[in-house]
């Protein structure tokens, strides 16, 4: 389980990083364009992935989420390369420690889960 797991968490780091990259490469206009059928512009998905990723991390370390507040600023590209870096590197350093059969308790707005942390 902990070389597949470590295998998927190491190309997460690197498609994200790359990611990330290439979207350096845009205009504000580009990033912060947006089409029908998507969660919204290139920069919001951005986040979203980035944030997601924080806050899987600290399920999975047994902690409570810190999420950013709706007044927060958009994060720069460059402070979603170094969160992505630093979550991926310590989703490569749980990665052993997570067994095949952990779960965590989530809440959302119609009542508690049991998610597998393997997800």
């Amino acid at each position: 389980m902990y070389a597949t797991l470590a295998t998927l968490f190491s190309h997460n780091r690197c498609a994200n990083l790359r990611l990330i990259d290439v979207c350096a490469g845009l205009t504000d206009e580009q990033l912060d364009s947006t089409a029908i059928g998507t969660y919204g512009s290139i920069r919001a998905t951005l986040e979203h992935i980035i944030t997601a990723e924080k806050i899987y991390l600290a399920r999975l370390a047994g902690d409570q989420p810190q999420r950013r507040g709706p007044d927060a600023p958009p994060l720069t590209l460059a402070e979603m390369r170094a969160w992505a870096d630093a979550s991926g590197k310590a989703l490569l350093d749980c990665a052993p420690t997570i067994g095949a059969d952990e779960t965590f308790q989530v809440t959302w707005d119609d009542g508690p889960y049991t998610i597998p942390k393997t997800i």
